[in-house]
C-alpha cells in the first residue's frame, strides 16, 4: 500500500471524518486514519474509515476490517470487521469507526451531557467507546445511505474489544445506544444521538473473556462496555451467547483480514476548536485518490457546533437518502 498525508481540505470542520469520502476514497481499500486531540479532555479520539465495493457474486466471504489503538495505552483496541456482501453489486461501502478511552472524548460534553444516565454499574477498564456506521451509495458518491438492519441482520458486524481488564467476578454488558450518520453543506459526515436509551437489543454473541470483549452487532452506533460485580445484582450481560461468536472470528482469520495498524502517525496537523488532528491516508497498491473538495450536502451545520443543544432536545433524523452537491 501507499501512505500519504491528507489534504487540508478533506475535514474542513476536523472532526476526524472525511467531508466526502467517496471522493477521498477513490478506490477500493483505501482507508482513512485520523488523531483528534480533544482539548476539553486532553485524550485522543481516533477514527477510521475503510471503503469496499459492492460484489456481483452470489456468495461473498470477504470482509473489511478496521483497527484503532487508544494513544494513551496501545494494548486497548477496538477491531470491527464486516462483511463485503453488505454492499450489493454497483454500490461503494464506507465503514466509519470512531473509539476514544470515554465517552467525552468520543463525543464531546454537549452530546454526553444529553444521554440518558449511564448503563448500570463502572465502564470496563480499557474498553474503549466505539461509534460505528457502515454507508452505502448506489450512484458513485453522488448520495449515500446506512445500511439498514436488514442486510446486518443477514451480515452482523464483528467487534473485538481487546486489551481490557475485567475484574474477577464482574458481570460485563456491552451497551448500544442509536446514533446515526448526518451531513453537512461544507463540512461533510458527521454523527448524531437519536433518541433512545442504552440497550443491548442488537448485540449478540457476547463473549468475555478477562482481556477482551467480542460481539456481532446487528444494529450500529454507540457502543460502551460496563461491568457490574457479580454480588451487586444478576449481572445479564455475562457470557450472555458466550463461545457462540467464534464463527466470525473465524471469517476474518479464514479470509485473511489482518488487522490494521493503527499508529498514530507524524506531520501535518490542523487545527480545530476541539484540538488538533493527525490524518493520514492508506491508498490501496496501483491506486490513486481523488483531493477534489465536493463535500456531502444535507443540512447546514456549523463547524464544531454541538449537535444536540443544551436543552437535551434531539435534532429530527434527516432523511434516509442524503444527497451531495452536484459536481
Amino acid at each position: 500500500f501507499t501512505l500519504a498525508a491528507a489534504a487540508p481540505g478533506d475535514d474542513l470542520d476536523a472532526n476526524g471524518l472525511p467531508d466526502d469520502p467517496f471522493t477521498t476514497l477513490g478506490a477500493p481499500g483505501d482507508q482513512w486514519v485520523a488523531s483528534v486531540d480533544v482539548a476539553e479532555t486532553g485524550a485522543v479520539k481516533q477514527v477510521g474509515v475503510v471503503r469496499w465495493d459492492g460484489s456481483s457474486a452470489k456468495s461473498d466471504d470477504g470482509c473489511v476490517q478496521m483497527t484503532l489503538a487508544d494513544p494513551a495505552d496501545r494494548a486497548c483496541t477496538v477491531t470491527v470487521a464486516a462483511a463485503t456482501a453488505l454492499c450489493q453489486a454497483g454500490e461503494i461501502g464506507m465503514l466509519l469507526v470512531e473509539a476514544a478511552s470515554n465517552l467525552t472524548t468520543l463525543l464531546g460534553s454537549a452530546k454526553t451531557g444529553a444521554l440518558p444516565s449511564e448503563p448500570e454499574g463502572v465502564p470496563v477498564p480499557g474498553a474503549l467507546c466505539v461509534e460505528i456506521s457502515i454507508i452505502t451509495s448506489a450512484d458513485s458518491g453522488a448520495t449515500f445511505d446506512e445500511a439498514a438492519d436488514a442486510r446486518l441482520a443477514a451480515c452482523p458486524v464483528h467487534l473485538a474489544l481487546e486489551g481490557v481488564a475485567v475484574p474477577a467476578g464482574t458481570n460485563v454488558t456491552l451497551y448500544a445506544y442509536p446514533t446515526y450518520v448526518a451531513s453537512d453543506t461544507a463540512t461533510g459526515l458527521y454523527f448524531l444521538l437519536e433518541e433512545g436509551d442504552w440497550a443491548v437489543t442488537h448485540v449478540a454473541n457476547l463473549d468475555v473473556t478477562a482481556d477482551a470483549i467480542r460481539a456481532d452487532l446487528t444494529a450500529l452506533s454507540l457502543f460502551t462496555a460496563y461491568g457490574v460485580s457479580a454480588a451487586e445484582g444478576e449481572g445479564e450481560g455475562e457470557g450472555e451467547g458466550e463461545g457462540e461468536g467464534e464463527g466470525n472470528d473465524d471469517l476474518a482469520i479464514n479470509i485473511g483480514c489482518g488487522p490494521t495498524k493503527a499508529a498514530r502517525p507524524g506531520g501535518p496537523t490542523s487545527a480545530a476548536s476541539t484540538g488538533d488532528m493527525t490524518v493520514l491516508l492508506f491508498l490501496a497498491l496501483g491506486l490513486s485518490v481523488a483531493r477534489a473538495a465536493r463535500p456531502i450536502h444535507n443540512t447546514p451545520h456549523p463547524p464544531n457546533a454541538p449537535d444536540v443543544p443544551e436543552s437535551g432536545a434531539r435534532p429530527p433524523r434527516a432523511p434516509r437518502t442524503t444527497p451531495i452537491p452536484a459536481r
